[in-house]
């Protein structure tokens, strides 16, 4: 016969092995904590030893571990999904960081009196550095950055003023003339529509990629902060602790229960299950669309082959300028061509 043992001079350890001891009733294994029985329970009803107080306490216990699970099951696609971002962010500033040294190197031209690589050497050192910071600023933020198409103008705009000068130091006046009158001069034809086209789609790909990765995070971080309700609180009570209350320390909730608890607490989430599974579906697609010919390597790779061109044309466009300056028309130039306003601005000795 088991002597009988007093719960309330029990050492501590003692007290833990009686609580699993299912000869126990959970009313006399709770009375170690020293919880006081004053009224029957509200959650675990009739046929229940533990009282309001400590469905109380406990209820307080589950909102913890709820939480805590809560937060767990989605940490891992969160830590997943700062991990895509910092690595596809990281790749593409790299391959920015490398095409600007790559392409300056290929402009600069140290100690070579040709105008054409004098011309060069001021791309280099003056227009594509702005250029590729730009570049790198547009995918250091999170939001799309407006400025960049303004920048591949304004590129082209000091580009002309530098080609066109052949590696001179143009009057002020005469260069910001240039750079206000070259979208009516033409002179790198349609060279800038076709680089900021490609531009804005291949850039404007790889950052609708890593907005959707942000938009994902966010999303994340909402579900992580939901707040059930009460009676979700009680139902994870009833489906955790209740049958603690009436001396089955041993038995487990079956799974159509466990299953029904967190369908009824889930519920409000459950609408975003279809457009996640959309989302990931959108990521999958996108990132397929920026590893074939979308993507920013590829574009970068054959900038300087762009920006060549585009030089190309200008130097062609100044021969026949200097031609028509050797040779004029009998007349007055047409007042209307967009280059005589300029012109009359720049003084002759420092023309080229």
């Amino acid at each position: 016969m088991r002597p009988r043992v007093d719960p309330d001079l029990a050492p501590a350890r003692d007290k833990t092995a009686l609580l699993d001891d299912p000869a126990l009733n959970v009313k006399q294994a709770y009375s170690f904590s020293r919880v006081i029985v004053r009224a029957s329970s509200e959650v675990c009803q009739a046929g229940s030893c533990c009282s309001r107080d400590w469905e109380h306490g406990i209820r307080d216990v589950v909102h913890s571990e709820f939480r805590r699970r809560l937060v767990d099951s989605t940490d891992q696609v969160k830590n997943l999904l700062h991990l895509q971002v910092s690595a596809v962010q990281d790749a593409i500033l790299r391959l920015i960081h490398n095409a600007n040294q790559s392409t300056i190197d290929s402009y600069s031209h140290e100690t070579d009196e040709d105008s054409q690589n004098q011309t060069s050497d001021n791309v280099a050192k003056h227009a594509l550095p702005t250029l590729f910071g730009q570049f790198m600023r547009y995918f250091q933020s999170e939001l799309s950055d407006p400025e960049l198409e303004t920048a591949v103008t304004e590129f082209f705009d000091e580009l002309f003023v530098v080609t066109y000068g052949r590696g001179a130091q143009l009057n002020a006046t005469f260069a910001s003339c240039l750079r206000e009158k070259r979208l009516d001069i033409r002179p790198f034809r349609d060279v800038p529509f076709r680089m900021k086209e490609k531009l804005l789609r291949t850039f404007g790909l790889a950052k609708f990629y890593l907005q959707s990765l942000y938009g994902g995070l966010a999303v994340l971080n909402t579900t992580t902060h939901f707040q059930c309700t009460e009676s979700c609180y009680q139902a994870l009570t009833r489906l955790s602790y209740c049958q603690l209350c009436r001396g089955h320390s041993q038995v487990r909730p079956c799974n159509e229960f466990c299953f029904n608890v967190m369908r009824g607490c889930m519920a409000p989430l459950s609408t975003l299950n279809e457009s996640w599974q959309t989302y990931v579906e959108v990521l999958r697609k996108l990132a397929t669309s920026l590893q074939a010919g979308n993507n920013v390597e590829t574009y970068l790779l054959k900038l300087y082959v762009n920006i060549s061109e585009a030089m190309s044309l200008v130097f062609t466009y100044r021969e026949e300028v200097d031609r028509e300056e050797t040779t004029p028309a009998e007349g007055p130039e047409p007042p209307d061509r967009p280059l005589a306003a300029c012109r009359s601005r720049q003084p002759r000795e420092t023309d080229g």
